[in-house]
């Protein structure tokens, strides 16, 4: 189910995900994204908490990463001190995601991706 499916890839928020559906007697697989189907990703926090108070990121945020350019929905930590959860930039490198600028970023790539190239 979307549901599990979400859980699932809680920490993998760049999984490639094909979701089947049924067109007249053979079956397609249509792309879907993560993000398309509910998953924000949540920093500053561990994938089981949930924030207090979520800032969420830009609504266009957009990760680069080895297998493809991913549109993701992005939430940083908005309940605790700067001072100990970090500042924007310092929760996406928290998760390996180097960003593009160092305010407002809305664009990061991997740094599994920057080390490939």
């Amino acid at each position: 189910c979307q549901d599990c499916c979400v859980r699932a890839h809680l920490q993998h928020p760049l999984d490639r995900i094909e979701e089947p559906i049924q067109r007249w007697d053979s079956t397609q697989f249509k792309r879907v994204t993560l993000k398309s189907m509910g998953l924000r990703v949540q920093l500053g926090h561990s994938s089981a908490d949930r924030c207090a108070a979520p800032i969420a990121g830009h609504k266009t945020f957009t990760v680069i990463h080895t297998n493809e350019i991913h549109d993701v929905a992005v939430n940083f930590c908005g309940c605790r001190e700067e001072s100990f959860v970090g500042s924007c930039r310092q929760q996406l490198m928290r998760w390996s995601w180097y960003p593009a600028t160092h305010k407002e970023p809305q664009t990061c790539s991997t740094l599994v991706c920057l080390e490939a190239f």
